[in-house]
């Protein structure tokens, strides 16, 4: 097995300031060299502890970081949108009840028998500020009482003009894009020339909804991945060995 999997590749890493050391380390260490460009803000707002919870759902990592004390108190199930937030929650030592195997999504989530029954429920809702609906929406649908608790917003950054440049014409082989607000947060951080050069430069992204995004948005080529530093490595050296021509052991 190729000990530097991503020897020579420059990847972009998109994630917060605080979230995105780890992903770097991995990629160096498997040879890469990482670039970290944050392109969102993440800012805690004051959210108050539900006193009743029949399922809590925690829809990201940082509504764990930011939300974890939602969990004091509650005696009801506790559900994680994918893997990252239920390794977040198990770091605070909250055991998740409800994780989905595959995608992390609203969808995949939904699709869980835990959630399919829940008429007369108290359903809460981690989250940030915003976000998308469809959780909430089905679950009132199918009978829940649904509220939010929205103990975080994102914040867009402005990024040095110079330094996207460097970076997207040129400067970088691949482009890792963990959410749909930090992919449109780099949109709108971009003139129409550097926007081609996006387009240009190979995406890496977690969900089906980030993927239609980056396509709607010109991307030529978009990688999907599964959440997960390890998962996120794991694609890019298989990428970037397909780009070169690596030898493979029989």
């Amino acid at each position: 097995m190729n000990p530097a999997p991503l020897e020579n590749a420059r990847i972009l890493v998109t994630r917060p300031a605080g979230q995105a050391q780890r992903l770097c380390r991995m990629i160096e260490h498997a040879g890469g060299r990482a670039e970290h460009l944050p392109l969102i803000g993440i800012e805690a707002l004051p959210c108050e502890a539900p006193e009743k919870a029949d399922i809590l759902i925690f829809v990201s990592a940082n509504a764990v970081r930011h939300g974890a004390h939602c969990a004091a108190g509650v005696s009801g199930a506790v559900a994680a949108i994918g893997q990252a937030t239920a390794v977040a929650l198990r770091a605070r030592n909250i055991i998740p009840d409800i994780v989905p195997p595959g995608m992390a999504d609203s969808e995949s989530l939904l699709a869980m028998p835990q959630l399919r029954d829940v008429a007369g429920k108290t359903v809460v809702i981690v989250r940030g500020e915003g976000g998308r609906e469809l959780l909430a929406d089905t679950l009132a649908r199918r009978g829940a009482h649904v509220h939010y608790r929205e103990c975080y917003r994102r914040v867009a950054l402005s990024p040095d003009p110079g330094r996207l440049e460097a970076l997207l014409c040129g400067g970088i082989d691949l482009v890792s894009v963990t959410s749909v607000g930090i992919l449109e947060a780099l949109d709108a951080a971009l003139d129409d020339r550097l926007r081609d050069c996006l387009r240009g430069v190979p995406m890496l992204v977690i969900s089906d909804r980030i993927a239609q995004r980056a396509r709607a948005l010109g991307i030529a080529t978009v990688i999907r991945a599964a959440p997960g530093d390890e998962n996120l490595v794991q694609a890019m050296s298989e990428w970037w060995q397909r780009q070169h021509g690596a030898d493979h052991d029989d």
